[in-house]
């Protein structure tokens, strides 16, 4: 075979494929180099019982390292910026600590909201857990699936992730990181916006 017959090195070779690994291996990382998923800290209340729900993240910036010790270090800072709000509503089961939940998450000024995700649990994925013997303090995570949107977020689809605590449960005001990942490539978004 042709192959076989070239005179080429054995160390030679291992470059070579060395190479050619390096370069699919750096196309890879270009073409999958896609801006679609974001996280973000909100904070926010429940109001009619826990049915009614909103929370409000400005522009921020998160960081979180990890020292030589293992010592975690997070920090949210907010920056100048448009805001993301997120309305919901809630469905408790009360039996178990389960909930559905659907609603918007919608961004920009508060003159201008062209942007929004559409979100909904599709049944009761969401739970909430008290972690205080008072029963004050709770934990709670929900899994929601992204089902359009409009502006920059037309026709989006994709998965909505929720993790949060409250530390009174009878004010209902939390904190909650909310993480999306949708078939929306922003960067490509940003520079068509930018072109108009």
């Amino acid at each position: 075979d042709f192959i076989s017959s070239i005179p080429i090195s054995t160390t030679k070779m291992m470059k070579f494929v060395a190479v050619v690994f390096m370069v699919v291996a750096a196309s890879a990382i270009v073409m999958a180099d896609v801006d679609n998923e974001f996280t973000m800290q909100f904070k926010g209340q429940c109001v009619s019982d826990g049915t009614q729900c909103e929370a409000k993240g400005n522009s921020q910036v998160i960081k979180m390292t990890i020292d030589p010790s293992d010592a975690i270090d997070f920090g949210v800072s907010t920056v100048i910026g448009s805001y993301a709000d997120i309305r919901s509503v809630v469905d408790p089961n009360k039996t178990d600590n389960t909930y559905s939940e659907f609603g918007n998450m919608t961004f920009g000024t508060h003159l201008i909201r062209n942007h929004t995700l559409y979100f909904n649990t599709l049944g009761n994925s969401g739970r909430k857990e008290y972690i205080s013997e008072d029963g004050g303090e709770y934990v709670f995570s929900m899994t929601a699936k992204i089902d359009g949107g409009t502006g920059a977020f037309d026709g989006a689809q994709g998965m909505m992730s929720i993790t949060g605590y409250g530390v009174d449960a009878d004010t209902s005001v939390f904190t909650e990181y909310v993480s999306v990942v949708t078939n929306t490539d922003l960067t490509a978004l940003k520079k068509m916006m930018n072109k108009s």
